[in-house]
């Protein structure tokens, strides 16, 4: 969305300074502008432009197809993107892709080291969303650029950790000993069903985690956040820097 919205402000500039500079060499009238389905249609100078405002981005079909793909295994995953993430621990490796037809080879699933890396080599504009549905017999990081929204179930390990940067959610339930989570920028993070001894939970900007901890909880806020917890941990740390909050929940 902020790519699109950029793109149209440098068009719109674009084209109305082609215009100012044609009104300077004697041309007056009315400029009207109309934008629908991401074009916008601007009037003036005796005629009519129309600008595609979000240029550069492979439109979707609409067509929604699904993809199974074969991977090496891995233990960590990382998302960069605008995906709706299932992830399934204590299964069979698998890698399952969906989306529009024609936006499916543009997704990219590839394993470096010990990371499995989802993300696409192009900007695109999917019609109906993509999807990726992951099985693992464990997973002891995630890691999320843009606005993915992730959910993990059946957890049974002995550390978990995440990282949210932009605003991205992510939910888990299960077991674990060790939960770490950070969150920059306004992303959510709830684990309120994922059961930790240890918590060690931080938010740099706007968003909202709940957590659960049964032994020791380590909670901060730099910005304006929230943080509830649950489990009745014997240790809180907090630390506040701003108008964030940290309150064991009801």
């Amino acid at each position: 969305m902020m790519k699109t919205k950029k793109s149209f402000f440098i068009v719109i500039i674009f084209v109305l300074s082609g215009m100012i500079m044609t009104a300077g060499n004697g041309y007056s009238g009315n400029i009207s502008i109309n934008i629908s389905d991401g074009n916008a249609e601007i009037t003036g100078m005796g005629g009519k432009s129309n600008v595609n405002v979000v240029s550069g981005c492979e439109e979707g079909s609409g067509v929604r197809k699904s993809e199974k793909r074969d991977v090496s295994s891995f233990d960590a995953v990382s998302f960069d993107g605008a995906f709706d993430v299932t992830i399934v621990l204590q299964k069979k490796r698998g890698v399952e892709v969906s989306g529009d037809d024609n936006i499916i080879p543009h997704i990219i699933t590839d394993v470096k080291g010990d990371t499995l890396h989802v993300t696409t080599n192009k900007s695109i504009c999917s019609k109906i969303g993509l999807r990726v549905s992951i099985t693992n017999d464990d997973i002891s990081k995630i890691t999320a650029e843009g606005s993915s929204d992730i959910s993990v179930s059946d957890v049974k390990n002995r550390a978990l950790t995440v990282h949210i940067n932009g605003a991205g959610d992510f939910s888990a339930s299960g077991k674990t000993g060790t939960f770490v989570a950070s969150i920059s920028g306004s992303g959510n993070v709830n684990a309120r069903q994922l059961q930790a001894g240890e918590v060690d939970i931080s938010i740099d900007g706007a968003g909202d985690a709940i957590v659960y901890a049964s032994g020791k909880l380590k909670a901060s806020i730099d910005g304006a956040g929230d943080i509830s917890y649950y489990g009745d941990p014997r240790e809180v740390v907090k630390n506040i820097s701003g108008a964030g909050d940290i309150e064991k929940g009801d």
